[in-house]
């Protein structure tokens, strides 16, 4: 977000535009259209999360975030490698969670 609190929009000179919409937008609906299909596969330990248990681990570490004291305007760096950990780290937090 800006200053002014509106989502940046920017795109380089490509003749397609950018969605407008935003990752944690985009998981939002999809929990709440697909919760029971599969979202997240990690195939060396065999576990399988839904977009509803996806999305509730993307609350349960934002949740973890605002509760360690981040708030709006904060910079969160997060170092991760390829693995399930790592993709809900990156994905903003749902809307029951963001305060920021």
């Amino acid at each position: 977000m800006n200053a002014a609190g509106e989502l940046s929009y920017a795109h380089g000179t490509g003749g397609t535009a950018l969605l407008g919409d935003t990752i944690g937008a985009n998981l939002d609906r999809a929990v709440a259209a697909w919760p029971d299909r599969e979202a997240l596969v990690d195939v060396p330990s065999g576990r399988r999360w839904t977009y509803a248990e996806f999305g509730a681990e993307v609350e349960r570490l934002a949740s973890a975030l605002l509760a360690s004291g981040i708030t709006k305007g904060d910079r969160v760096g997060i170092w991760a490698v390829n693995c399930p950990s790592g993709s809900s780290s990156s994905t903003p937090p749902p809307a029951s969670a963001r305060s920021w």
